[in-house]
């Protein structure tokens, strides 16, 4: 062999190794990407209504309305996207409802991360909602899921005369959560392990064993929301804002809820609120129930709003309600709406 066969020889080799260790980069790449994405801070999907975006004491507040009617205000789960309320607002409309689903995530101070207890996050309610041109007559209803359940509650404490109902999904805040259970809390916010081991905590956190995880609650999850949620929450006393102002109260329960079990929730309320505690179950459902049971919610929080004393008869049927990812099945859910 010459020496220019044999400087071809070693050039092709060096080719050779080059796009050998190029192949597997980009395998090892593609395998990370299989593994780990989305991410779990992906922003999440859109909400849905017109967009609105206000400004009040260095803060911006966004929000989307949708429908005309009595006025209903809707605050999300932890760390989560006010789209979580994007069926529910659609139906709440479509009854002929005005409603008003907050994005928490950029109500903030437009400088400076906000800081402060529920009662003073609760101020970020009520800028939106004094923007809305009602008459000083006028009250509203708020739902809040999770903890949007505490800041609702903490808003109709501080303004109980705006205020005509609450209505609570997932109800907790007082009883500490289990260890395990707050250990996959944590985890659904970290981009750190895996797509499948966040899965399962998605799974034991937030959903019933036989319910369908949709893409979009794969997203979305803001750690630095959270963490301010979080901090507000410790810092303020769960009397401050546990009886919501002395309002009606509408409780929808997940009968398979690990974060707010019935006995934290909704029995707790029964017992000491009486009368005005109104207890609706969903089954099955976890925590999220937003997406697992979008028609037994919409269903029931109609009923209890138009003054139904049951909602054994469908405001509308299943079939007319379409929703991406999940079939669920409400014929065993256990409805005490008074």
């Amino acid at each position: 062999m010459t020496v220019l066969d044999k400087t071809i020889a070693s050039k092709k080799a060096r080719n050779l190794k080059a796009g050998l260790a190029v192949t597997i980069t980009l395998i090892a790449l593609a395998g990370v990407v299989w593994l780990y994405l989305p991410l779990p801070n992906t922003p999440g999907r859109p909400g849905e209504g017109e967009k609105h975006s206000i400004f009040s004491d260095d803060f911006e507040h966004v929000y989307y309305e949708r429908g005309a009617g009595p006025v209903i205000v809707l605050l999300p789960s932890l760390g989560r996207p006010a789209s979580d309320f994007n069926e529910l607002t659609s139906e709440l409309a479509n009854a002929g409802f005005r409603t008003i689903a907050v994005d928490l995530n950029v109500s903030r101070k437009t400088s400076t991360e906000p800081d402060g207890n529920l009662l003073q996050l609760a101020e970020s309610v009520d800028a939106v909602i004094s923007a809305l041109g009602l008459q000083e007559t006028e009250r509203v209803v708020v739902i809040g899921h999770a903890f949007g359940n505490r800041l609702a509650r903490a808003y109709a404490a501080t303004h109980a005369g705006r205020v005509q109902a609450v209505i609570l999904l997932a109800a907790g805040g007082r009883i500490p959560i289990e260890k395990d259970i707050r250990e996959s809390l944590r985890d659904v916010f970290d981009p750190g392990i895996t797509k499948f081991a966040r899965s399962q905590a998605l799974r034991k956190a937030f959903f019933a064993k036989t319910s369908l995880i949709p893409s979009y609650w794969r997203i979305g999850w803001d750690k630095s929301l959270a963490e301010i949620q979080i901090q507000a929450t410790r810092t303020t006393l769960y009397e401050e804002w546990w009886d919501a102002g002395g309002v009606p109260l509408l409780v929808i329960q997940g009968d398979e809820d690990s974060i707010a079990p019935a006995a934290h929730t909704s029995e707790l309320l029964e017992a000491e609120f009486g009368d005005l505690v109104s207890v609706s179950i969903a089954s099955p459902a976890g925590h999220a129930l937003l997406p697992e049971q979008p028609v037994f919610i919409a269903n029931t929080i109609i009923a209890y709003l138009n003054k139904e004393t049951t909602a054994v008869i469908p405001l509308y049927s299943y079939a007319e309600f379409t929703y991406p990812e999940s079939s669920p099945s409400n014929s065993d859910a256990r409805r005490v709406v008074q």
